[in-house]
């Protein structure tokens, strides 16, 4: 559980480890509302050429 400014968030082990470095944020600029992740890295085991199978 991680817990910032009063907002609990849930998150297995599992997935922690693949969010680990990421920040949450909540867009709204018109054209896009929702929440986002920043600061995405794709597997060292993809390459850099992997497209959308990541």
């Amino acid at each position: 559980m991680i817990e910032k400014k009063g907002l609990r968030v849930f998150i297995d082990s599992y997935t922690f480890n693949m969010l680990s470095g990421m920040e949450l944020d909540y867009v709204d600029n018109g054209m896009v509302e929702g929440f986002v992740l920043k600061g995405a890295q794709p597997p060292s085991s993809c390459g850099s050429d992997c497209g959308s199978t990541c």
